[in-house]
């Protein structure tokens, strides 16, 4: 489809970055992939514009920082001190009469795609979403392990897990996140002056350069599969984390199921195999 005389608004994204990279990044990458706009502009959080290489830097505007550094308003794809009045007369208005005043063109003819603005998370299709892998730095001497123990999963399990890495592979591992994983001490990224400004970019150059993720089934299995680095996560609902999942990522991993008669013992043998038969053997 061609639109060569109107331009593309994409945003404004003001939610958490769990809904960025399942939904905002691979559909607005779909649109951006699909239909020729004479131009293109994109609006979201300053510290999360590294994942949009295909949007020159001239083009991207930032929404307002003091959004960005609360992480826990940031619910989905909305934030919880914008109301969706708010939302769409100040935010929304602001950014389209800003694209409008750079290149001239009346903002009938900006054309905005983004998520709806809704508590729950957005559904959409598979077919209208584009995965592609997410830009990356590799880093000198990067550790082989990462995990990242994400809220979603048991704190009790992961600290478990915690304890078996340092117990077994000190040298070799490292903890990552941002704010709404658990264990800040140990995260190697929450320590850093820079945290804001870094924090996701950090997350993705870690993930992509190490031989293993682990972590709890959520959008950090989705990223690690994205980026096509070996994942072992577990929980419930796992279908879609699954190498043969919805996401269709093909990446080779271990999803374990985290039923009643679940024991954290498996998790860690699980570990072990891994390192000692798959990645040791293969990458290490």
């Amino acid at each position: 489809m061609r639109m060569i005389d109107k331009i593309a608004m994409f945003g404004p994204f003001i939610g958490d970055w769990k809904e960025e990279v399942i939904s905002f990044r691979p559909f607005i990458k779909w649109i951006y992939d699909n239909i020729e706009f004479k131009d293109y502009y994109l609006s979201t959080h300053f510290n999360r514009k590294f994942m949009y290489d295909f949007i020159g830097n001239e083009k991207f505007i930032p929404v307002y920082e003091s959004l960005t550094r609360d992480e826990f308003k940031q619910k989905n794809s909305i934030h919880r001190d914008i109301h969706t009045k708010d939302y769409s007369s100040i935010i929304l208005k602001n950014i389209r009469e800003d694209i409008s005043k750079k290149t001239g063109y009346l903002k009938k003819n900006i054309f905005q795609y983004g998520l709806s603005y809704i508590k729950s998370p957005n559904v959409i299709s598979s077919i209208n979403k584009n995965f592609e892998k997410l830009p990356y730095e590799k880093i000198d001497n990067p550790k082989k392990i990462v995990f990242i123990p994400d809220r979603n999963g048991s704190r009790g399990v992961s600290e478990s897990v915690l304890n078996h890495l340092y117990k077994n592979y000190e040298d070799d591992f490292v903890v990552i996140g941002d704010k709404k994983c658990n264990f800040k001490d140990e995260n190697v990224i929450y320590k850093r002056v820079d945290y804001f400004e870094m924090v996701y970019k950090l997350c993705v150059d870690y993930i992509s350069n190490a031989s293993l993720v682990i972590c709890p089934c959520s959008h950090w299995t989705i990223i690690s599969n994205q980026q096509g680095v070996y994942t072992l996560s577990w929980g419930k609902n796992i279908g879609k984390y699954k190498k043969d999942g919805i996401y269709g990522f093909e990446n080779d991993n271990c999803i374990i199921n985290m039923n009643k008669h679940f024991q954290q013992k498996v998790i860690k043998k699980q570990i072990d195999y891994t390192i000692n038969n798959l990645i040791r053997s293969e990458k290490w």
